[in-house]
């Protein structure tokens, strides 16, 4: 009987501290290998190709190209903020490598680039840097995660992803279209592609990963998704499930370039004691209504200012208010917002409640004055995608941006290379 009790103690105790593990990976204290802000000061991190703000940050292997950050920090004042990389592999852990082996120069940076705000009623410092640079820069290809913080990595301000790609496969005639399945055709686009090795004579299928992404976003990912053929120089990817992506919705565009005036979609405009208030007019459910052709930025951002000269000093922030009439809950899981202005993927800052009183749903965002894509996703408990159909509904029409990444680790490699990288605009 006591040996029983033993071992029932054990296993509980096991199970807890699973739990307990799994809480404090997403707990705003825990380093994340993704797309996470740490600190309540933090915000409007943006990263990207430098000179291309509303891209994915993906740059090429030993180019002249850079990736571009910035950010702004509500406190004020100047911080002695500093950043490192992070090499991780195809499903973004950290590789086993040493800082040396991946990176040229030193381990960490200084960030030198900051400037104040002015003219706002939120004041702000903003930070800005690029790399590669002589103090800091990749010697190899594959995901990396920026680090930014002031005291140790372990405690960052923020991290964030971006790509380092080579050309050694050829991703060819990536094409995506309506789905050709019929039970898939209404509500589903196919990505269809070819992967040629060249030189390369692939005879172990399991050295190469390929992953796709629809508009950038982390949480809908489709990960080590299989060819239907597979030979020695050449793979082919198409009719098959893992290239289908329910087609969603076109992003919701959001004008807040002025806080002078309404724009489209805009309900009011207040300024109090706690800085600018603006509400949006409450956003229809649109999974029973037709699809509208609509020109957007596929969930991008892009951060402007009218009533200023300059964006980065003289945008001002505003709460902003998001509301979907609903007359009861959603059972079975969480509603988001979605779009870059959420790092594209599920943020806790970013789930909406539900307002039993006035029935609707309900969230806020602290936002800088541009202009914002965005869309809603139910994300149904224990899964770790945002689904669009119980709010925008899926149709296959809608303009969706795809990428393919195409990763590369032989037998005796250490870490994964970025082999090859496609993106395609329909």
């Amino acid at each position: 009987m006591h040996k029983k009790s033993t071992l029932l103690l054990s296993a509980l105790f096991l199970t807890l501290t699973i739990i307990a593990q799994t809480n404090d990976y997403y707990s705003p204290l825990t380093l994340r290998y993704s797309n996470a802000v740490y600190s309540a000061s933090i915000t409007t991190v943006q990263l990207y190709p430098k000179g291309a703000p509303l891209l994915d940050p993906v740059i090429r292997f030993h180019s002249a190209e850079m990736i571009e950050c910035s950010f702004d920090d509500l406190n004020g004042g100047l911080k002695g903020y500093r950043y490192t990389l992070v090499h991780c592999d195809a499903g973004w852990n950290p590789s086993d490598l040493t800082k040396n082996e991946y990176l040229e120069g030193y381990e960490d940076d200084e960030i030198r680039d900051y400037a104040f705000s002015f003219n706002t009623l939120q004041e702000f410092t903003h930070y800005s840097f690029s790399f590669p640079n002589e103090y800091i820069s990749p010697t190899i290809s594959g995901n990396y995660v920026l680090i930014v913080y002031e005291d140790t990595p372990e405690k960052p301000l923020f991290t964030s992803r971006f790509m380092i790609y080579e050309n050694i496969f050829t991703v060819d005639g990536l094409i995506a279209q309506r789905a050709q399945v019929p039970e898939e055709m209404e509500q589903s686009q196919e990505v269809n592609f070819s992967l040629l090795f060249g030189e390369f004579h692939i005879t172990d299928q399991r050295d190469i990963k390929v992953n796709i992404m629809q508009n950038g976003r982390w949480d809908n990912m489709h990960k080590n998704v299989e060819p239907r053929s597979a030979g020695a120089d050449k793979w082919d990817f198409e009719l098959l499930p893992g290239n289908y992506f329910p087609a969603c919705n076109e992003y919701r565009n959001l004008n807040l370039k002025s806080f002078k005036y309404n724009a489209d979609r805009i309900g009011r405009i207040t300024n109090d004691a706690e800085g600018y208030q603006v509400w949006i007019q409450p956003d229809p459910a649109r999974v029973f209504r037709p699809h509208v052709s609509e020109t957007t930025l596929r969930g991008s951002m892009l951060i402007k200012t009218e009533d200023g000269r300059d964006d980065n000093l003289e945008g001002e922030y505003a709460d902003v208010h998001f509301t979907i009439p609903f007359k009861y809950p959603l059972v079975g899981g969480n509603l988001f917002i979605m779009g870059k202005l959420t790092g594209n993927d599920l943020q806790p800052s970013a789930r909406m409640t539900f307002d039993y009183t006035a029935q609707v749903y309900k969230a806020t965002l602290r936002l800088k004055q541009g202009f914002y894509n965005y869309i809603y996703v139910f994300q149904p408990d224990g899964s770790t995608a945002g689904e669009c159909f119980r709010i925008e509904g899926n149709h296959y029409e809608t303009l969706n941006d795809y990428c393919v990444m195409v990763y590369y680790r032989p037998i005796g490699a250490r870490y994964d290379r970025l082999a090859g990288w496609s993106a395609f605009s329909m």
